[in-house]
Order: structure tokens, then C-alpha cells, then sequence
């Protein structure tokens, strides 16, 4: 996780990643170290199977402008 960090924080430094890019990621990846192990394992199926997300909704502060 560390090295994702230390990447993220490299690619923001270079301009590759916007501050609300990185703001989303980091929430990503500090939301989805947090969960229990047993949270990662495979629901029983009822209906249906789901591919992909579509979409993702992340809510932060607007970042004051220097």
C-alpha cells in the first residue's frame, strides 16, 4: 500500500493527477484497507451477478486555490 501511496504522490507531483483525483484515490485505497478480511470474501449469488461499477460518487471539500 505504501508504494501505491509513494506512486499516487509522484503522479501528483508531476501533474499526471489532478489534487481531486488523488483526494478520491487515497479515500479508495484507505476504505478498502479498512475492511475486514471476512467483508472481502464472496456473497452467496441471489438473482443476478454483478460485472463492474458503474459509477462512484465521493463527496470532499472544495480545495482552496493558491
Amino acid at each position: 500500500m505504501i508504494e501505491t501511496i509513494d506512486r499516487m504522490l509522484s503522479d501528483l507531483e508531476r501533474g499526471k493527477l489532478s489534487r481531486r483525483q488523488f483526494a478520491v484515490s487515497v479515500a479508495t485505497l484507505a476504505a478498502s484497507a479498512s475492511l475486514a478480511p471476512g467483508a472481502l470474501a464472496a456473497p452467496e449469488p441471489i438473482g443476478f451477478r454483478a460485472v463492474s461499477i458503474n459509477h462512484v460518487t465521493v463527496r470532499v471539500p472544495s480545495a482552496v486555490k493558491d
